[in-house]
């Protein structure tokens, strides 16, 4: 624990949110808890559980971290403590759905009948889909970035992914093939430190985003979303801001700002993470988070919205 048994007195208001949380390690039960006091002899920490627990200094030692890339810090600040500046800022009123969730799952299955894992939907996202609309190819040219050794080939293939699928314009793919040097170079030390640095995703998101910024490249949020949601489809997603912040209507009114930052892609991870939910409750499995993008994309979007208007309206059955 950061400080521990050193003497220091650590405010720990003035850390960053994902180093203010911990598990114990002997009472994985509690859940996780957030550094919310600091005092001469001891830390408070207010779990998940709902208990404020002490801990003496010479025991600091039992509260370990937590693994930033399987935990979402800014749904653990707001169901502990309800803090967060940030949080707030977040926020949005409450605007009806442009459609229903039910309305949502009938137009999906009008368009694909058999769900995620019938042939109609094999050949418009999986394996039988074109190159730039294949989810499987997609990955799998992505999954081997974890390979590339040298910035080089990592920029190369890097390029090379973002080129290939429709979540990136050709206009901003196009700003990045035309990188050369040592511009490009610093490109793919950039893209290798995203993918496997030893840092949390945290602050690897926060440093891809200023080397993109450092390049001259305007980052927008698929730019900066679409090589982790590929790389790691069931643990990161792709953003596409508009559709998202539609979809969090009829599952968390949310709102995501128009920069990039992790704490609106953590926003926009939980959205998604909760329509996969309701997704599974209604008897329909999405493989990868990567899917229910595409389910929020198809529904959504200003075609999707039409095709459900066409339905008979698009407020409930």
């Amino acid at each position: 624990m950061s400080g521990a048994d050193d003497g220091r007195r650590i405010d720990p208001h003035a850390l960053e949110p994902r180093d203010r949380l911990f598990r114990h390690s002997v009472r994985p039960d509690w859940g996780v808890g957030v550094w919310v006091r600091e005092e001469r002899t001891r830390r408070r920490l207010q779990f998940e559980d709902g208990e404020m627990r002490a801990f003496k200094r010479g025991f600091y030692d039992l509260l370990v971290p937590v693994d930033e890339d399987g935990t979402d810090i800014g749904a653990v600040f707001e169901r502990v403590v309800g803090e967060g500046a940030e949080a707030a800022a977040l926020d949005a009123p409450s605007e009806p759905p442009v459609m229903s969730f039910a309305r949502q799952i009938d137009l999906f299955l009008a368009q694909f009948p058999d769900g995620f894992g019938g042939a109609t939907y094999q050949r418009a996202w999986g394996a039988d889909a074109p190159p730039r609309s294949s989810l499987a190819g997609a990955v799998a040219r992505a999954r081997a970035l974890r390979g590339r050794k040298s910035p080089a080939d990592a920029a190369d293939l890097g390029i090379e992914v973002l080129g290939a699928t429709d979540f990136v314009t050709k206009r901003k793919h196009l700003e990045l093939a035309e990188l050369a040097g040592e511009q490009r170079l610093e490109l793919g030390r950039a893209i290798l430190a995203l993918i496997g640095g030893e840092a949390r995703f945290g602050a690897r998101f926060d440093d891809w985003l200023r080397a993109l910024d450092a390049l001259g490249i305007r980052v927008g949020w698929r730019v900066a979303t679409t090589l982790m949601g590929l790389v790691a489809p069931n643990r990161h997603v792709v953003v596409r801001r508009r559709v998202i912040q539609l979809q969090s209507r009829s599952v968390r009114p949310s709102k995501l700002p128009q920069i990039p930052s992790i704490a609106g892609y953590r926003r926009a991870r939980r959205i998604l993470e909760a329509t996969r939910d309701k997704l599974v409750a209604a008897g329909l499995s999405p493989p990868t988070l990567l899917d229910v993008h595409v389910f929020v994309w198809e529904t959504l979007r200003p075609t999707g919205q039409q095709r459900a208007a066409a339905m008979g309206g698009t407020h409930g059955r």
